[in-house]
């Protein structure tokens, strides 16, 4: 069963506003296991403006980082109702090409492992076909833990 989360369904799951919101659109494919996640990057994007601004403006990889995260925890929010946050306590990322102009990129989160109170996520982000990013993340669930 696909389910879609628009921007504002978005900001409301993560409790996070623009500019910080990396995603325009979630569409979970298979709830807890994989989701897709969508941003559409303008060419007055906020962070082309203050990142290598006077020759060489790029997105920061540590963004496409977040979308990555933002992509995975929306799906697994929507999972698991009782749990208000999840920490990230492992993040792996690579970056093998920059975002220096107006594009869309498409976030594909694979939740490969949840036992026990620990996930784990793997993510890629794509340019049309071609693999720009990529991550493998661990996330604890709190409440597994006695954290709360």
């Amino acid at each position: 069963m696909k389910k879609i989360y628009k921007k504002s369904q978005i900001k409301n799951i993560l409790k996070i506003n623009d500019p910080f919101l990396m995603i325009d659109k979630i569409k979970v494919i298979q709830m807890n296991k994989i989701a897709e996640g969508e941003k559409k990057i303008k060419k007055k994007e906020w962070f082309f403006k203050s990142h290598f601004f006077n020759n060489d403006p790029v997105m920061p990889g540590t963004l496409l980082t977040e979308a990555m995260l933002q992509t995975t925890i929306v799906n697994l929010y929507k999972e698991n109702k009782k749990i208000k946050k999840y920490f990230i306590v492992k993040c792996e990322s690579n970056y093998f090409f920059k975002i220096s102009k107006p594009c869309t990129i498409k976030i594909i989160s694979k939740i490969i492992s949840n036992k026990h109170g620990v996930i784990i996520a793997k993510n890629s982000v794509f340019l049309k076909d071609k693999i720009i990013s990529n991550g493998k993340f661990k996330y604890i669930d709190p409440t597994a833990f006695n954290l709360n």
